[in-house]
């Protein structure tokens, strides 16, 4: 399998959701042509005005950012990379995203950086931001098909 081809992997990415407004994650970004996969490094919450971290450990012998690549390289085919992560993350709508039940995608670009949104509606959207052109571009065009 091949990055940019079968699948996209981003290991600094930044994504908020319309579900939790006040929470901001610091994760990877891992995408198929039929999924969205947002693994959760730390998330940052806002409530009274104080601010709280939590981390989150997926991969007991290694950091996330290598526990992904290894889990992609040990995959066979795009399929079983999807399912991977979707029994991995426990198929949770905060961190799998079916882009079959997405209606609108777009990607905006501000400088170095890529913010990609998609959603179901309005009110129902989770946004990431993607920083490097490579990585932007490499995106506009893995998604050519469904960005607006």
């Amino acid at each position: 399998m091949q990055q940019g081809i079968d699948y996209l992997f981003y290991k600094d990415i930044k994504m908020m959701s319309s579900q939790s407004p006040l929470k901001q994650i610091d994760g990877v970004f891992i995408g198929t042509k039929n999924y969205v996969f947002i693994i959760p490094k730390k998330s940052t919450g806002f409530y009274y005005l104080v601010t709280t971290f939590k981390s989150h450990q997926y991969f007991a012998d290694s950091s996330i950012d290598d526990g992904c690549i290894k889990l992609i390289a040990e995959a066979t085919s795009v399929e079983n990379l999807e399912n991977t992560f979707i029994e991995l993350l426990e198929n949770d709508s905060k961190n799998v995203h079916k882009i079959a039940d997405k209606s609108w995608f777009k990607l905006n670009k501000f400088f170095s950086t890529f913010n990609f949104r998609f959603g179901s509606s309005k009110l129902n959207y989770s946004a990431c931001i993607i920083k490097g052109k490579d990585n932007g571009n490499e995106l506009k065009t893995f998604y050519a098909d469904i960005i607006q």
